[in-house]
This record gives structure tokens, C-alpha cells and sequence, in this order.
């Protein structure tokens, strides 16, 4: 008898579950996939516009440390080919942001001064007093 799996959600979390668990089990397992979406893929999408790329989701891939599960995933699927490395000449990040390109932090003064980042020690601090859930499941989204 398969044991049959169903994983709700097609993003980047519910893809790699897939294939691993898919990896793990073969046949053995009867593997469904829900997506409330018309694709997949979750947040994660690229729009080029004018010759320039925009990244939504996620915006990069860590490949030390942690991250180097993600570069595992992408060689054992064949995609390696497929990474776009950020150009060393690129030394300045930006985020789209209500309809305008912001840079990102670089510096500590940056981090401090940034428009991205107002409002973050009040987030944080909320989050640290946060009363505790009711333990039931809830999504990122």
C-alpha cells in the first residue's frame, strides 16, 4: 500500500518538499501537490523590462552556510546552468518598492538611515512582547 502525501502549496517550500520526499520514497509514495494559483513557483517569479531583470520572492540564494542545501537542490534537479550570478560590478542592491527602485542597506550607517528600514525596531520589539498563538498552523502568507 503507497502512503499518499499531499502538500498544500506549489511555492518554493512545497516544491522542494515534493522532491525530496519523491527522492526519499520513489513509487512508494502517492505524492499531490495543491496550488490555489494558475502556477507555480509561489512569490518566486522574474519580469525583465528594458533589458533589466526583476527578481520577486525571495532575492537571492545564499550559497554558504545554510544555503548550500539550495545549491544542492538546483545541481540534483539539472539546473545549474540555469543560475544568474548578480555582476561583481553591481555593488549596489535595490528593491522595488511602492512603485520606485530603493537601495538596499550597505553599511551599518546605511541600515540605520535607510528608508527601508524605518519601522523595523518597533516590528521587532512587537514581535518579542507578542502574545504566544493558539499553536494552530498558520501560513507565511
Amino acid at each position: 500500500m503507497k502512503l499518499r502525501v499531499v502538500i498544500a502549496g506549489a511555492g518554493s517550500t512545497g516544491l522542494a518538499l515534493g522532491w525530496y520526499l519523491k527522492k526519499a520514497f520513489g513509487a512508494t509514495i502517492d505524492l499531490t501537490l495543491l496550488e490555489g494559483s494558475s502556477r507555480c513557483g509561489g512569490w518566486i517569479s522574474t519580469h525583465s523590462d528594458k533589458g533589466f531583470l526583476f527578481e520577486t520572492g525571495p532575492r537571492s540564494c545564499r550559497t554558504k552556510g545554510a544555503g548550500a542545501a539550495t545549491l544542492d537542490l538546483v545541481e540534483s534537479l539539472g539546473l545549474q546552468d540555469e543560475l544568474i550570478e548578480a555582476s561583481q560590478s553591481a555593488a549596489r542592491r535595490y528593491l522595488f518598492v511602492d512603485g520606485r527602485l530603493k537601495p538596499l542597506p550597505n553599511g551599518i550607517f546605511s541600515f540605520l538611515t535607510s528608508s527601508l528600514m524605518r519601522g523595523i525596531v518597533p516590528a521587532l520589539w512587537r514581535d518579542l512582547r507578542a502574545v504566544k498563538g493558539s499553536g494552530e498552523d498558520e501560513t507565511v502568507a
